[in-house]
């Protein structure tokens, strides 16, 4: 609907140029009118983002501009948060480093909680989370938990902060994001809760970094 009354608006605004142009210049009018369809369809490409503040706002069920509602928000969040479990988990008995292994144990304990947060709200709100099709967080935590099994020592100890240093900036990007998605009150609210965590949890993998002698901000590559 956004988009229809856009279009028929600027065929409005297009069509009072060329009565206004006729009234004056015949070439000016038809300059206009050949300006029109392409100012049109350049306007139409922003439309998208601009469909939040509208008339529909409390309709939890309506997708959110960047694809997510609020069922495939709390899904991503639970595979986000699966995700860190299974690879801290596989730290906390394959790690060497003592510094490391307790920050593994704290992903674990932390990441396990959101879980029960996520499935909680979810119960609340009787909204069941979907996993986003474009979602890759098992192909991305396959891939990393195989990374850390060709590795030993240090070494692995290194990838494995590295690696989370990267993860929680991006996860705080997305929840960043998912937030301004976010329609359902109780899921902002959830999101809003989450973003200290991740930031700790990124600030002690930075420290992490610095004590390992590993690049502030370096990743093992995907």
């Amino acid at each position: 609907m956004t988009r229809t009354l856009h279009r028929a608006g600027v065929a409005v605004l297009v069509a009072s140029g060329m009565i206004a142009c006729k009234s004056s210049n015949n070439n000016s009018m038809e300059s206009a009118a050949a300006q029109g369809p392409a100012s049109a369809m350049g306007d139409s490409g922003t439309i998208g983002h601009d469909t939040l503040g509208g008339a529909g706002a409390a309709d939890t069920t309506k997708t959110a501009p960047t694809g997510l509602n609020d069922a495939s928000i709390l899904g991503k969040e639970l595979s986000g948060d699966s995700a860190e479990v299974a690879i801290a988990k596989y730290m906390i008995a394959n790690g060497t480093n003592a510094s490391v292994k307790a920050y593994a144990r704290l992903l674990d304990h932390d990441h396990s909680q959101s879980m029960m947060d996520v499935r909680t709200v979810a119960k609340k709100t009787s909204l069941t989370p979907q996993t986003p099709p474009n979602d890759t967080s098992a192909q991305e935590t396959a891939h990393t938990l195989d990374h850390l099994k060709s590795l030993n020592g240090k070494d692995r100890d290194t990838a494995f902060v590295n690696h989370e240093a990267q993860d929680h900036q991006s996860d705080i990007a997305d929840v960043q994001q998912a937030e301004q998605a976010a329609l359902n009150p109780q899921v902002k609210a959830l999101l809003q809760k989450s973003l200290p965590e991740l930031q700790k949890h990124l600030d002690r993998a930075q420290k992490l970094q610095g004590e390992l002698g590993a690049p502030s901000g370096g990743t093992n590559k995907k």
